[in-house]
């Protein structure tokens, strides 16, 4: 049955079948139809009416609206609002009239979005039920929720041009000025690099929570401490033996506790988890002697001069940006595997690991676990993947996570500092052409720009 409402002389308002509207040429070449569309329909219905006009035959043709109407089919709904006019066929006036209806009809943005998800949080609506009933997933709603809670990321969602995951970053460091306006300038200037630049963060922050509660602990028993940047040297370059002295012994950790330069110099775990590193070292190294003065094959007596400072400096900053980009690179390469469909050239690759003298499969055994999401037998040679190679579809899976374990376990922070040809660089510039942004430092390895 078809409800009419009259809204003025010769238009009015209709109820009708979806299936009962004609769809007439669009200025759309295609009109896609996402699931949460489809099922925000399914949920609410058409709210905006469609424009249709009546046709000498007594049919109605969509005139603004092919999506919601061809939306509502798919949906499965029997009722659709439409407001009807009476129009001749005059194909380019129907065309002028769908170009207007496009341009005038603005589309919520990014930032509206998320407040509206965060509105329907504090109405009590679970992230479920909005999902349900917005037809948006909930890895989406989640992320809206998190932004909204941080005024870093919802004012660069409103006023600049991010994206919604380069929010979420901004929401996870938000409080850390400095953190935020880093990923801000990188999300602008370099988006490509912002999963990148936001690892390193992460490290930075667990290598500097590690160091600041070992710093803590040992101020509370008294013992002085030196973290990177300070002045110090290790007790192994110091001896108190005479200039002239046949041995010149290292200088002894117990004896040393009494020089006012004692202290314990405190370092993360390359990793970022772990317990510190506690090294002890003297403040006031001319307190000592050099062990090695004047000796040209042993390492460096005195302080180090500002180049050497800066180059040690650029050396442990590479290094650190090789561990995050580790964490990056293994993440993206676990996402890889798990998908249905693998490169084309992946066995083709998987060939010439296992053809690559060195390159032993075997020895990447438990990282390939990892990769495809597989548990490990608990037995030193445990191996769950034979089983795993035994269905087809998952055959070639198996053998690109042992290739791809097997060169990542010969990658390390010597990667970067001797990159050559070969095995390891055709593996970064493949994994690139596959879809991984190589950060900075990954670069220099593969030799690409992008």
């Amino acid at each position: 049955m078809t409800m009419t409402t009259s809204i003025g002389t010769g238009s009015r308002v209709e109820h009708v079948h979806p299936d009962a509207i004609l769809i007439e040429d669009n200025i759309r070449e295609a009109v896609h139809l996402d699931d949460g569309f489809v099922a925000s329909i399914r949920e609410h219905g058409v709210i905006q009416p469609v424009l249709a006009v009546r046709n000498t035959d007594g049919t109605l043709s969509v005139r603004d609206g092919q999506r919601r109407t061809l939306g509502a089919r798919a949906a499965g709904i029997s009722s659709i609002p439409a407001y009807v006019v009476d129009a001749g066929d005059d194909r380019a006036l129907r065309i002028i009239q769908q170009i207007i209806a496009n341009d005038q009809r603005a589309a919520i943005t990014e930032a509206e979005r998320v407040e509206a998800f965060h509105q329907l949080a504090l109405e009590g609506l679970s992230v479920a039920a909005i999902a349900k009933r917005t037809g948006h997933s909930k890895d989406r709603i989640k992320a809206s929720v998190t932004i909204a809670a941080s005024n870093t990321a919802t004012e660069a969602l409103a006023n600049s041009a991010v994206t919604l995951d380069a929010a979420l970053l901004l929401a996870e460091f938000d409080g850390d000025h400095d953190a935020t306006a880093y990923l801000l300038d990188v999300a602008t200037d370099r988006p490509h690099q912002l999963v990148h630049a936001a690892q390193r963060l992460r490290d930075d922050r667990a290598r500097s929570a590690i160091v600041a509660r070992a710093v803590a602990a040992l101020h509370e028993q008294g013992t002085p401490t030196a973290v990177e940047g300070d002045e110090y040297q290790r007790l192994t370059a110091l001896t108190d033996a005479a200039d002239d002295a046949e041995t010149r012994p290292e200088l002894d950790v117990h004896a040393h506790g009494g020089c006012d330069g004692h202290a314990v110099l405190v370092t993360a775990p390359w990793n970022g988890s772990g317990d510190p590193i506690l090294t002890p070292v003297c403040t006031q190294p001319d307190k000592h002697r050099q062990r090695w003065a004047g000796s040209v094959r042993q390492p460096q007596s005195g302080p180090m001069t500002e180049e050497q400072k800066a180059e040690r400096r650029e050396v442990i900053a590479s290094n650190k940006a090789w561990d995050s980009a580790e964490t990056v690179r293994r993440e993206w390469l676990t996402t890889l595997l798990s998908r249905k469909t693998l490169p084309k050239d992946a066995t083709q690759f998987a060939a010439r690991v296992a053809a690559t003298s060195g390159a032993d499969l075997d020895k990447g055994r438990a990282l390939a676990h990892t990769f495809l999401g597989a548990e490990a037998p608990t037995s030193f040679h445990g191996n769950a993947l034979p089983s795993l190679a035994s269905a087809q579809a998952k055959a070639g899976h198996v053998l690109l996570a042992l290739a791809l374990a097997a060169v990542e376990q010969g990658t390390g922070r010597h990667t970067w500092r001797n990159p050559h040809d070969g095995l390891t660089r055709d593996y970064f510039t493949r994994i690139a052409a596959w879809g991984y942004t190589l950060s900075d430092i990954e670069q220099t390895v593969a030799r690409t720009d992008h």
